[in-house]
């Protein structure tokens, strides 16, 4: 009964017509770019520091600029790659999955050695919002909803690709071959 269920289901999508892009990507292209355009402008420093808010380290080494920016370049153009092709396949998938972890891995490491952020932010803050600013029980929160993002992201991405693939009737298999023993 589930599975007649499950394949009228599938099929109602089939007439509904394949031509539409899973939900969510526009946005995700969206926050992609604008945190792109975002690491860029804070990596490479503001211009004026009283109009400005330095949030992340100017002078963190070019390495580890290169892989947070790469790390949400990446994930950005697979969701552009999984729009045009309008689903998700499990290449796209584990492509994004490991720019997930790539970007997350990196931006713990620097967190927990206190390089991620601009080593003037709390002064600055607490001057620009005229109160003094204890940021050391933020950090814990913070790299919290950085996993959570990561695997949220990464887990979306990987069910909607095997979705798409149980939806054109392919089956899932480990390799290739296996079915046919």
């Amino acid at each position: 009964m589930v599975n007649e269920q499950y394949k009228a289901i599938a099929s109602d999508r089939s007439a509904a017509g394949s031509d539409r892009r899973p939900p969510g990507l526009i946005a995700s292209v969206v926050f992609g770019v604008g945190l792109l355009t975002l690491l860029i402008w804070q990596f490479s420093g503001v211009a004026d520091d009283g109009l400005q808010f330095q949030v992340l380290n100017p002078d963190l080494h070019l390495i580890w600029k290169t892989v947070i920016v790469a790390a949400v370049g990446i994930s950005t153009a697979c969701s552009l790659l999984v729009s045009a092709r309008r689903r998700w396949t499990m290449p796209s998938a584990i492509v994004n999955t490991a720019a997930n972890w790539m970007g997350a891995a990196a931006i713990i490491a620097l967190t927990a050695e206190g390089e991620l952020f601009a080593p003037t932010l709390p002064t600055q803050a607490g001057t620009i919002f005229e109160t003094t600013t204890d940021w050391s029980g933020l950090t814990e929160p913070f790299l919290l909803l950085v996993v959570a993002i990561a695997i949220w992201d990464s887990v979306d991405g990987i069910l909607r690709a095997r979705r798409s693939r149980t939806d054109r009737g392919i089956p899932l298999t480990l390799g290739r071959g296996q079915g046919s023993r």
